[in-house]
């Protein structure tokens, strides 16, 4: 795409961004709390949105007879690879402020209660889609034994942790979400060492909750045998985490620190095609530091419509995947998609932002948000201390 083509596309993809998110908070209203750091609730939305055009560029070469495979464009890669990074990082600096924070010992049960209702849920209503979507491409019939169909299956529900193998032999069935759930192990995993970490924060876990945590972490390990390159971005949240209480020093340059972080993000593209190494991690960990202290990038991400985009990351993260598997081979057709025109195809992708935003605030208001607030009734049922 040359420069002129791709700044109109921009522009009627946040144009239509913008316009959906207001008017579906007409129809649904979302209201928004007063949080502590609004410049990360509001980066979250944009950073879901990124991962969707990443995707949804991967499907036009892969529609025209390419592998799914990573663009060769910088942006475009960066769009996925770097926004997934900047979600590691604004993992790891929360979960690190909280034990920086802690006056008393962490509530171990607590925590990985709210997080496993925060995560799971959602993502069963996704995989439940998934396995629907395999069953009507495998004709409603059985094409693997059973005992394969439930084991892949639980590989599956299990955050693909031990994997996301193709479900009764249907061929690439990681094409359905845009194999999206790569990231939660990676999640999960730094999860599992907050008990290691607190140590260093004078937070003493008990023997049995070391002992668990550490056992679940080195089986994640084993069965994901994940990157250790990716684990860059979560050293960067806890470096964040750490120089927090010195954003005041920083308050009065704001103007100057949002022309960086623009530089800095241009930089980055311009020079560098995964997002991942080291460098370009250096320059995102540059950026988000200075999110994390409060700068809004010229006021963007304090927008109430960035932050209410913000509040439907994790399922526009889960759902855009599968809306553009069924709108591309259900709605329109994989022979039609293939015949569009660069133009055609982002319009039709435009088109989609709506639906997938409506759908991700029903999910968000129905589903996240009542297993989100259970957590707390099921410590008082329970009565766990």
């Amino acid at each position: 795409m040359d420069f002129l083509t791709l700044s109109i596309i921009f522009i009627g993809l946040f144009g239509i961004l913008f316009c959906s998110v207001y008017i579906i908070n007409l129809i649904l209203p979302v209201s928004l709390e007063d949080i502590k750091y609004k410049s990360i609730d509001g980066l979250r939305g944009y950073l879901a949105f990124f991962v969707f055009l990443h995707h949804s560029y991967i499907w036009y070469f892969f529609l025209h007879g390419n592998a799914w495979e990573e663009p060769k464009s910088n942006l475009f890669n960066q769009f996925g690879q770097t926004s997934v990074l900047y979600f590691f990082m604004i993992t790891s600096f929360l979960f690190t402020r909280k034990l920086i924070e802690a006056k008393d010992q962490i509530n171990w049960k607590r925590l990985f209660l709210s997080r496993f209702l925060r995560i799971f849920p959602m993502y069963f209503v996704s995989i439940l889609t998934l396995l629907c979507i395999v069953a009507y491409e495998s004709d409603f019939t059985i094409n693997d034994k059973i005992s394969h169909i439930i084991r892949d299956t639980f590989k599956w529900l299990n955050f693909t942790i031990s994997g996301a193998p193709n479900l009764n032999n249907v061929n690439n069935t990681y094409l359905i979400n845009a194999g999206v759930a790569w990231s939660l192990p990676f999640e999960w995993m730094f999860y599992f060492l907050l008990p290691i970490l607190a140590l260093g924060f004078k937070i003493k876990p008990s023997k049995k909750v070391r002992t668990i945590t550490l056992v679940v972490l080195i089986y994640m390990i084993l069965e994901n045998k994940p990157n250790l390159k990716l684990f860059l971005p979560f050293a960067s949240g806890i470096v964040a985490a750490l120089l927090y209480d010195y954003k005041n020093r920083f308050q009065n340059y704001s103007q100057s620190i949002s022309l960086i972080i623009l530089v800095l993000s241009v930089v980055s593209v311009i020079f560098f095609n995964h997002g991942k190494d080291f460098i370009p991690v250096l320059i995102s960990t540059i950026i988000f530091i200075f999110i994390t202290f409060g700068n809004s990038f010229f006021g963007i991400l304090h927008w109430p419509i960035s932050r209410k985009l913000g509040q439907i990351t994790y399922s526009i993260y889960l759902v855009h995947g599968i809306i553009l598997f069924i709108a591309f081979n259900y709605i329109i057709g994989i022979v039609e998609v293939s015949k569009f025109s660069v133009f055609n195809y982002w319009k039709t992708i435009a088109i989609c932002i709506f639906p997938i935003l409506f759908l991700c605030q029903v999910c968000y208001l129905y589903i996240e948000v009542p297993f989100i607030k259970m957590t707390e009734k099921i410590m008082a049922r329970n009565s766990i201390k």
